[in-house]
């Protein structure tokens, strides 16, 4: 599925005999699988391995009941107009989404931006680049995406600062979080079909952890 959302001039390393190999690799694994159920001295192990893989799904829908039933923040009012904005985002950081609900958020321009860009070599498009440079090529492709962003905001005469952080959003939040004191937090993704942070539930993670509005915007990628 992931290779046909790919456009072929974006494929940096290209599955052979796409998709026919997918799907013989796939039939061959439901085979293993058969086989060993079939099999007394192994069925054990994919009894195992089966019950293993429920208890995950049963953990993890678990976490989503819990999350979504958290009580309401008493003395926050997402009505208030916001004084500390805080942004999270990697791909979208420069997307027109995101930065039309920055305008829509403060609409009288006084408020402080802090845009945080984690330095993830996946979120960077520089993974698939090789160990040689990743390291520096992640930070510049990030530095740029965090120029261009608070350039914007500077030209619209909007108060605005920012950081590259770690390459786990979670933990640049939690770090930006306690330099920048926000009373609201603004997380930018793309579509759930392609986001690895919606994926990995930060939002719904953000929004527990913090006492103050969380507001998710979903924007497309910008193309570079």
């Amino acid at each position: 599925m992931l290779r046909y959302r790919t456009p072929d001039s974006e494929l940096t390393v290209k599955m052979w005999l796409f998709p026919a190999l997918s799907i013989l690799t796939a039939i061959g694994i439901v085979a293993i699988l058969v086989q060993m159920g079939l099999q007394s001295d192994v069925r054990s192990q994919l009894v195992l391995s089966l019950l293993s893989w429920a208890v995950v799904i049963v953990v993890y829908f678990a976490n989503r009941w819990f999350i979504n039933r958290r009580p309401e923040v008493e003395g926050v009012s997402v009505t208030d107009p916001p004084h500390r904005v805080l942004v999270l985002a990697n791909q979208t950081v420069r997307s027109q989404e995101l930065l039309d609900e920055l305008r829509r958020i403060d609409a009288n321009k006084s408020a402080t931006y802090f845009v945080v860009v984690p330095a993830s070599p996946i979120e960077a498009g520089t993974a698939a680049r090789g160990p040689l440079d990743l390291l520096e090529a992640t930070r510049r492709v990030t530095q740029e995406r965090l120029d261009g962003t608070l350039s914007t905001l500077h030209s619209e005469n909007l108060a605005a600062d920012g950081e590259i952080g770690d390459a786990r959003p979670l933990r640049a939040l939690a770090n930006a979080v306690t330099s920048f004191h926000p009373d609201q937090i603004v997380i930018s993704t793309l579509p759930p079909e392609d986001s690895v942070w919606q994926r990995f539930d930060v939002v719904d993670r953000a929004r527990a952890e913090y006492d103050v509005p969380v507001t998710h915007v979903v924007a497309a990628p910008v193309r570079t």
